[in-house]
């Protein structure tokens, strides 16, 4: 069983690693020396991971920040965003 003591801190550390994937991945997947069925698919294998990032970082961590000494706030900041994403 997983216990969630700061999720704020889980997204922070979430976030920097998505751009680092769309900034150092994503180019990679123009090379001529990756299989052909990858080669120029990065739309479709990172899909909208920079989209995720910009959301994380503005919106998501920000409230869950806000959520500090009250874990039912998180459930309502999930609750919150659905429809957002």
């Amino acid at each position: 069983m997983y216990e969630v003591r700061n999720p704020a801190q889980g997204s922070a550390l979430f976030t920097p690693f998505q751009r680092f994937c769309f900034q150092n991945y994503f180019p990679e997947m123009g090379r001529l020396d990756i299989p052909q069925p990858l080669r120029c698919k990065g739309n479709v294998i990172f899909g909208n991971l920079e989209k995720i990032a910009d959301f994380h970082s503005h919106y998501f961590l920000r409230d869950l920040e806000e959520c500090q000494g009250d874990p039912m706030l998180v459930a309502k900041t999930f609750q919150k965003h659905v429809s957002v994403t």
